[in-house]
């Protein structure tokens, strides 16, 4: 799996600190075709729902058989406001994603259903219509979990009982955004970055401790931040 750039992968609420909406609904869908630039918008070949697997929506063979590119679309706006901090998390995309906002590069995930997030404030227009674009692509290789298409690798395990696509197991490999994807705003000057959490049990006396690392991002300084500790 590879993720850059990236921002916390948690899942985005609202409190009284951050604000959070989804952008799950009808997206527009085109799939790749050579020689087209598909990262500033582009002519929808179909509207299909998000979260949902994309080849389980459609009978044309042509799309429910598709696991080359892909693209999703669907504009969205953002309030104005120069405190603020912006990122759009995604609860999984299958299986190698690239987001665009406003034409802009945003960053790239590689992996099955883990989710992803990234900061996109550089990238919005505050006052006006905004434009996400999402490549996925389903293509399968020695290199993937599940691997696939190794039928004419020297030692690979071909195809499972002839089936499609060409891959060594038993279920099928959807393509799509599978999850949410949330739009979500945080304060500039601190917010919770990353959240580990580590149990500890000793079966000899029965006791168990949970240690809990929180990473804080953002312009505070140390003396700005307070920090709670509880047993």
């Amino acid at each position: 799996m590879t993720l850059t750039p990236t921002v916390s992968p948690l899942r985005p609420q609202t409190n009284a600190c951050r604000s959070a909406r989804t952008l799950n609904g009808v997206w527009e869908l085109a799939r790749e075709r050579e020689g087209l630039d598909y990262r500033s918008g582009f002519t929808p070949e179909k509207r299909a729902a998000v979260p949902a697997s994309l080849n389980d929506l459609f009978v044309d063979p042509g799309f429910r058989d598709h696991f080359g590119g892909v693209w999703l679309q669907r504009r969205f706006y953002a309030e104005s406001a120069t405190d603020r901090r912006w990122a759009l998390h995604f609860g999984s995309a299958a299986y190698r994603a690239e987001v665009f906002v406003n034409g802009t590069g945003i960053g790239t995930h590689e992996g099955w259903a883990t989710p992803f997030a990234f900061d996109i404030s550089a990238a919005l227009r505050f006052g006006e219509e905004n434009l996400l674009c999402v490549r996925l692509d389903g293509t399968l290789s020695a290199d993937t979990l599940p691997q696939g298409n190794l039928s004419m690798l020297a030692g690979g395990p071909g195809q499972f009982a002839g089936q499609f696509p060409d891959a060594g197991f038993d279920f099928y490999p959807y393509v799509g955004l599978h999850r949410s994807v949330t739009l979500y705003s945080t304060g500039i000057r601190a917010w919770f970055d990353q959240i580990a959490l580590d149990p500890r049990g000793d079966l000899v006396t029965g006791e168990a401790t949970l240690h809990v690392r929180m990473d804080v991002a953002g312009r505070a300084s140390d003396d700005d931040l307070v920090v709670f500790k509880s047993n």
